[in-house]
């Protein structure tokens, strides 16, 4: 099996025969009762295994990243032939390695990568988002984890390969990741489509937050991260629109507070209208947001605002409470349930193809 160069990197041979112990010490036998004759070709005239029967054998001493990596270097020299070894599987149904194998093998398109050719792949996709990079290889409770930023006690794991599709290995990754849960740490596992396929991003979304960016460094970064066709999403709300009898105490209410938002809240009140985007516009229906309050409800989200917070902080005095007698008056019964409505503002930006 050494021939195709899949297995263990050492100097043992390794055969397969109907023999009862090795011929010597150097010298691995997998003893079989009988080989197929198409399981078998030869090289320099010895007679040697086919690749398909070879990663057969293999799967059932070697452990999940041996065998990752002899599928992967099988792949990369061209010995893997999938239909060959799919029909070899259901010709051994019973073979300690053959779940494993069809494990690794359940996707036709799955890529040849082993887990230091993933890691390698992830840490280049850090390094084009401009992201901090990680520790790598740490033994953290017991365990080695593939990538961990040690301050923020986050993990990725990289699964190369599709084995954690198997039972026995899917339970393993949780009870990892139970226990590493359990010490405090948040733990992200990406597969090889993700690294693959999915390596950038369809939809970067931003919810009521856009003003207080770095918006060129950001929309740099929607650039570099968004793959061709992808979208960028960003909305805000704006104050409640009053169109019955509580507009005129409510916006007494604003002008003692307006005074005291930040200078981005200009940006929420323009919709983010005058911001200079990085990709053509799509159209956006218009939207609103609704919520059925009573007085207190009211009184609580205009205590909660920003600006309330600013107003208290100069003045030591509460602009809620002191209108609040007449917000009273207006609304009538405390519980009296009202809908306040607010325009939601959606920009949906599309990176061109």
């Amino acid at each position: 099996m050494g021939y195709h160069a899949l297995g263990r990197a050492d100097s043992r041979i390794e055969i397969s025969a109907a023999l009862k112990r090795a011929p010597g010490p150097d010298i691995c036998v997998h003893r079989i009762t009988a080989i197929s004759a198409d399981e078998t070709t030869r090289h320099e005239n010895l007679p040697v295994t086919t690749p398909a029967r070879t990663l057969l054998d293999l799967a059932q001493v070697l452990d999940t990243r041996e065998l990752e990596r002899a599928l992967s270097v099988a792949e990369r020299q061209g010995l893997l032939d999938r239909d060959a070894m799919m029909l070899l599987l259901a010709r051994h149904p019973r073979r300690r390695g053959t779940p494993a194998l069809r494990a690794l093998l359940g996707d036709a398109h799955a890529p040849a990568l082993t887990r230091s050719e993933a890691e390698a792949r992830f840490l280049a996709l850090l390094r084009k988002a401009r992201l901090r990079l990680p520790e790598t290889n740490v033994i953290l409770n017991g365990y080695e984890v593939d990538c961990l930023w040690r301050s923020e006690r986050l993990i990725a794991e990289i699964d190369g390969f599709a084995f954690h599709s198997s039972k026995d290995a899917f339970e393993r990754d949780r009870r990892r990741d139970a226990v590493l849960t359990g010490a405090g740490f948040r733990v992200i596992r990406l597969t090889w489509r993700q690294l693959t396929h999915d390596s950038h991003a369809l939809l970067v979304a931003v919810a009521q937050a856009l003003h207080w960016f770095d918006r060129y460094r950001f929309f740099a970064t929607c650039e570099r991260v968004l793959r061709p066709g992808g979208m960028l999403a960003a909305w805000t709300y704006q104050d409640i629109i009053f169109e019955d009898d509580l507009a005129e105490v409510a916006e007494k209410v604003r002008d003692d507070i307006d005074p005291y938002w930040p200078p981005e809240r200009a940006d929420v009140d323009m919709g983010y209208g005058d911001y200079v985007w990085p990709f053509e516009a799509l159209p956006t229906p218009r939207l609103w947001l609704t919520a059925d309050w009573n007085l207190p409800t009211l009184l609580g989200y205009f205590g909660s605002l920003s600006a309330t917070g600013s107003y208290r902080a100069a003045t030591g005095e509460d602009p809620v409470y002191a209108h609040t007698p007449a917000l009273a008056e207006v609304w009538g019964d405390p519980q009296r349930v009202r809908t306040m409505r607010w325009r939601l503002i959606l920009h949906l930006r599309r990176k061109p193809l």
